[in-house]
C-alpha cells in the first residue's frame, strides 16, 4: 500500500490490491471523536482536509450516508460539492458513482453510500433526514446555535464496525462571541469527545504563491482581516455595534404588537422585516431581502408574506416615489418614515437598550446584526455605523420608529403623519 499525505491532519492509504478496510479502521485518526473542529485562517487546508477524509469515507467504507450543510443552499454548488467532486476524481473513482446538480446529489454506485446537500435556510427539509452517519458543516460561524442543535439529532444511521458517527465542523473565527467559541473551547462540554485543531496558511504547503502573497500583504493593509484571516484569531468585537441580542425559537404570531420595516433597494437590495415588542424586548419575527425587485414584485411580496399582521408599513422616506407607487398602485398601506438629524444614531441607540430575540429563521439580519460596526478612524472608533451590512437593520429602525415616538396606537401615529388610509386589498 502506498501512503498520501496532502495535508497535516490526515495521511490516507492508497487502496490498492493489499488494501483492507479492517486494518485502515485499526489505524484509522480520530475514529473515536464525534466532533472534528478544524478551524483557524484562510487556506490552511481545512475544507480539502473534509472533503478528503469524507471522499474516502464514501468511496471505500460501508454505510456512510453523509449530510453537507452550508448556510445557504445555493452556495454549495461551487464549494463543497465541487470540493467532494475533485476528491472522488483524484481517487480515480468517477465512474462509481452518480452525481446530479438538481438537486445536488452524489451515490455511490458499489456501496450505496449518499453525499446530501442542505443548507439551514431551508430548515424544514432538514427534519425529514434519516440514516446519517457523517455530517459536514462548511462556514459553521455562518449557522445558528438552534440549526446545530437541530443537525446533532440527525447523525445517527447505523455504522461500520468501530467506525463512529462524526460531525465535522470547519470555520474562521471571525467573531469572538461566537456560539462556537461558548460550545467548544470556553467550556469542557466537549472535552472528552472533540478534536480540534487549528491552523492557518502557514501551514498549507500546497498554497500557491499568489494566495500567500495576499494573505502577507494583509498583515500592513488590513491587520484586522489579517488576524482572523491570516491567523486564525477571533475576531475583535470592540467596533460592533449591537452585542444585546440572542437567536432564539419563537412562535411569530403570539404576539399583539408588529410593525413592519422597509428598505428600497436598485442595486443594492430591498429588505423587507417584521418586528414585534413585548415590553422592552423586540423580536425580529420575519425577513425577506432581494435585489432587483419592482414595485408590482414589492407588493406581491408584502401581499403573500407580510399581509397577516394588521400593520402598515414604514419605508424610507427618502424614496416618496415608490411609496406613492405602492400606496396608490398597489393599496399597500404604507407610511414614510421619519428621518432627522441623527435620525440613524438616535435609532441605534433606542435598540440598544433594548433586548433583541431573533428568530433563527432570519438568517440574513443574522448575518448583518454579527457583522454591523462603528466606523474606525486610526484607532478610534467613531459614533458612525459603516455604510454596510444595513439592508435589514436599516427598516428596523423604521419598523421601531413608532415604540421610539411612544405611540403605542399605530393608527393615532399614522394619522399624526398625514398617511392617507386605502382599503387593503391583500
Amino acid at each position: 500500500m502506498s501512503s498520501i499525505t496532502l495535508n497535516k491532519h490526515f495521511d490516507f492509504l492508497w487502496p490498492g490490491e493489499e488494501f483492507s478496510i479492517e486494518y485502515f479502521l485499526e489505524n484509522y485518526p480520530l475514529v473515536d471523536k464525534r466532533y472534528i473542529v478544524l478551524w483557524g485562517g484562510a487556506s490552511s487546508g481545512k475544507s480539502y482536509s473534509i472533503s478528503q477524509r469524507l471522499a474516502f469515507d464514501f468511496l471505500f467504507i460501508p454505510n456512510n450516508n453523509l449530510l453537507i450543510i452550508r448556510s445557504v443552499y445555493s452556495d454549495h454548488k461551487n464549494s463543497t460539492y465541487a470540493d467532494l467532486i475533485n476528491r472522488i476524481k483524484e481517487w480515480d473513482q468517477w465512474d462509481n458513482v452518480t452525481a446530479t446538480t438538481s438537486p445536488l446529489s452524489i451515490v455511490n454506485k458499489s456501496n450505496g453510500n449518499k453525499i446530501i446537500f442542505r443548507g439551514t435556510d431551508n430548515v424544514e427539509k432538514l427534519k425529514s433526514i434519516t440514516n446519517i452517519n457523517k455530517i459536514w458543516i462548511e462556514e459553521a460561524d455562518a449557522i445558528s446555535k438552534s440549526d446545530f442543535d437541530q443537525l446533532c439529532l440527525r447523525i445517527r444511521g447505523e455504522y461500520y464496525l468501530n467506525h463512529t458517527n462524526q460531525m465535522f465542523i470547519s470555520f474562521n473565527p471571525t467573531k469572538e462571541d461566537s456560539w462556537l467559541k461558548k460550545e467548544f473551547f470556553d467550556s469542557d462540554y466537549h472535552k472528552e469527545d472533540a478534536f480540534i485543531d487549528h491552523s492557518t496558511f502557514l501551514d498549507n504547503q500546497y498554497i500557491d504563491d499568489m494566495t500567500r502573497e495576499k494573505l502577507i500583504i494583509s498583515k500592513k493593509n488590513n491587520p484586522h482581516f489579517y488576524n482572523v484571516y491570516g491567523l486564525g484569531n477571533w475576531g475583535h468585537v470592540e467596533g460592533k455595534i449591537f452585542n444585546n441580542y440572542s437567536i432564539d425559537e419563537f412562535d411569530i404570531n403570539q404576539f399583539d404588537r408588529y410593525s413592519i420595516g422597509l428598505d428600497f433597494g436598485s442595486v443594492d437590495p430591498t429588505g423587507i422585516i417584521l418586528v414585534a415588542k413585548e415590553h422592552d424586548i423586540i423580536y425580529v419575527c420575519k425577513e425577506y431581502k432581494r435585489s432587483s425587485l419592482t414595485d408590482r414584485d414589492i407588493s406581491i411580496i408584502l401581499k403573500d408574506e407580510f399581509s397577516n399582521y394588521g400593520c402598515t408599513i414604514l419605508a424610507d422616506c427618502a424614496q416618496k416615489g415608490q411609496i406613492e407607487s405602492l400606496k396608490h398602485d398597489y393599496y399597500i398601506k404604507i407610511a414614510s418614515c421619519k428621518k432627522g438629524p441623527d435620525s440613524i444614531i438616535k435609532g441605534i441607540r433606542w435598540l440598544q437598550n433594548k433586548s433583541i430575540v431573533i428568530h433563527p429563521n432570519c438568517k440574513e439580519f443574522i448575518r448583518e446584526i454579527n457583522n454591523y460596526e462603528w466606523k474606525k478612524i486610526g484607532e478610534n472608533y467613531i459614533e458612525q455605523p459603516i455604510d454596510k451590512n444595513n439592508h435589514l437593520l436599516d427598516p428596523l429602525r423604521y419598523a421601531c420608529e413608532l415604540w421610539m415616538e411612544k405611540k403605542t396606537d399605530q393608527s393615532n401615529y399614522l394619522k399624526s403623519n398625514n398617511v392617507v388610509k386605502f382599503e387593503c386589498k391583500w
